[in-house]
């Protein structure tokens, strides 16, 4: 964003035939801008920041600055061509020309690329919206032994013309000067939801305003799709905010509709947030031309695909730019695809997580304990419920430990308590002397996996709910259509927790190599479902295999990752991704 500080990192990999030695790295900062003209006006684009330099795994890398002079030219200080001249790096005039040595006497061609970090800034009158390139290259300062014989080893950088504004390609990385950043957060688990009003959630908008710059009239908006159903407006604000004006407010009784506030003026920070606006809504049964959202037949998954955005006006600092002193608009975010945020509507929905309750260090001997949240829409029902979980080589199904359910349903409840044995199965497929805790083998390869099967149903029947049925909250237990209005039981809801004790060794499925547990090693597992449904609607089966989830052993899982004599350079940016689950296939509704 305009004024504010940012990182990158180019990457350095010998995609060559042969070993190099005295491998560097050149980077060519925008610093004229939009405006700079050639160094004859004040520079409005990327600054290297020479305080940081350039970094090598958080290391400090012998980088030399140079700005190009009134000829276009700067001397390498590294590089020499092979008459042992320093060789002329040709650029626009006042941009800033950097050289880094990368601390390895040489790289060979299948030596990990290596990444380099380089921390720069946006000038607060860069021009929004005008995107400014960095370009890059590598080469090697030795030539192919690691003699300084440069009269007589040469291996041409790449890309070998020192006219900078040939590297292109994959050697160039356009940022994009921007005022404002939108982002929106969903406060449910995991991207999706069960349906009905008993699984209210939250939304959140936050918007970014560069630091130092200010807009007025920032109209800040979410546009419900037509199978969400907004409930409140819970919360808007800003930095220097004073009056907020509401501009539209979606109707309580019917879905689809645009939420919007206007907030009078919003001063950038450094913050990553300096307005945002918070509202709960929820997913229910019918859409806004009053048909199913999830097919009564199926209870297949269906996505709820909501955008967002936020616009307003703003004075440049820079007179130069567009609109002069006049205000001009400014939006982030949109309409259309892709969208802000798509969330998952589910007749029935698991989520998992796991805690260390030894030290939290996640190492040998360190007992982890699981959990499955479960939730049933309002509007579906549930019989001959069987939860499966795998966990992976690495750990073992602690046999001291009884899991344990806890139930809130329609018409039956149940505090948390042990499962009866008769009602769950450890079936181990690890190979060597089977554990106390195996109930039975797998007749599958030994891959070093435990498969625990949770028949809930059969738990809630030994409980005393004879048909052992879950039944969403508005639907009838003697059957008939599911009406919120006319009958309203509250969430229901189910948690299962088992534990695992980390090993010394893998058995099986040792990835590394070292059969050894050891920090950086991770564990997989996954978890499938399977019900069917009650008589009332039409029999059926749905079943389900979330993705894979993993956990690092001790301190941090990393990779490190390193880039060529054709330095590639990716353009700057954060990214988050969760893990998912994967759709059940089939189901039935009321």
């Amino acid at each position: 964003m305009i004024g504010e500080d940012f990182s990158f990192s180019v990457t350095f990999d010998n995609a060559g035939d042969q070993t190099g030695y005295g491998p560097f790295i050149d980077v060519v900062f925008p610093a004229n801008g939009a405006d700079g003209d050639a160094g004859e006006d004040t520079q409005d684009g990327i600054f290297y920041d020479a305080g940081a330099g350039g970094t090598y795994l958080g290391n400090p890398l012998d980088c030399q600055e140079a700005a190009f002079d009134d000829s276009g030219q700067v001397q390498h200080p590294f590089y020499r061509d092979a008459d042992g001249d320093y060789v002329t790096v040709t650029g626009t005039p006042g941009d800033t020309f950097v050289s880094c040595k990368l601390p390895f006497g040489s790289f060979v061609t299948d030596q990990p690329p290596a990444a380099v970090t380089f921390q720069a800034a946006m000038s607060s009158l860069a021009d929004v919206g005008t995107a400014l390139p960095i370009r890059a290259r590598g080469g090697f300062l030795y030539g192919g032994d690691p003699l300084d014989n440069w009269c007589c080893d040469v291996i041409a950088p790449n890309p070998s013309n020192p006219d900078s504004s040939t590297w292109t390609g994959p050697n160039q990385a356009d940022v994009e000067p921007t005022l404002l950043r939108l982002e929106k957060t969903y406060d449910g688990p995991e991207g999706e939801t069960a349906t009905g009003p008993n699984f209210p959630q939250r939304f959140t908008i936050a918007v970014d305003v560069a630091e130092g710059q200010t807009v007025t009239d920032l109209e800040i908006s979410d546009l419900l799709p037509e199978n969400l159903q907004f409930l409140s407006l819970v919360d808007v604000s800003g930095n220097g905010t004073g009056t907020v004006t509401e501009v539209s407010t979606p109707a309580l009784d019917t879905p689809d509709g645009t939420l919007s506030r206007r907030l009078d003026r919003v001063d950038g920070t450094a913050s990553a947030v300096d307005a945002e606006m918070t509202f709960s809504f929820f997913v229910p049964r019918d859409d806004l031309g009053g048909a199913r959202v999830l097919d009564p037949a199926t209870g297949d998954d269906v996505l709820s695909p909501n955008n967002a955005y936020a616009e307003g006006d703003w004075t440049p600092v820079d007179p130069r730019d567009l609109g002069g002193s006049d205000t001009i608009s400014v939006s982030a975010g949109g309409v259309g695809s892709p969208a802000e945020y798509t969330l998952t509507d589910k007749s029935i929905a698991i989520q998992k997580g796991v805690a260390n309750l030894t030290d939290g260090q996640n190492s040998p001997g360190d007992v982890l304990e699981y959990t499955l949240e479960v939730q049933v829409s309002d509007f579906f029902a549930f019989a001959g419920v069987e939860i499966t979980d795998v966990v992976s080589d690495g750990q073992h199904v602690v046999s001291t430990y009884t899991p344990e359910l806890a139930v809130e349903g329609n018409g039956f409840s149940t505090p948390a308590a042990d499962m009866d044995g008769a009602n769950l199965d450890v079936i181990c497929n690890y190979s060597g002397t089977q554990g106390s805790e195996c109930t039975a083998p797998d007749p599958d390869p030994n891959d070093g996996t435990t498969r625990l099967v949770f028949r809930i149903s059969d738990e809630l029947v030994s409980r005393g709910r004879p048909d052992g049925n879950l039944l969403g909250g508005c639907v009838p237990p003697g059957g008939g259509t599911a009406d919120c209005g006319t009958l309203d039981d509250g969430p229901t809801t189910l948690t299962l927790t088992f534990r695992t004790r980390i090993l010394e060794d893998f058995r099986d499925d040792i990835p590394s190599g070292d059969e050894s547990v050891d920090q950086g090693d991770t564990r997989w597992r996954w978890k499938a479902r399977s019900w069917t449904t009650p008589p009332w609607p039409a029999p059926g089966t749905r079943r389900a295999t979330p993705a894979a989830r993993t956990w690092p052993l001790a301190a941090t899982d990393f990779s490190k990752r390193f880039t060529p004599s054709t330095a590639a350079l990716p353009s700057p940016h954060l990214s988050t991704s969760s893990p998912a689950i994967r759709s059940p296939s089939a189901c039935a509704m009321t």
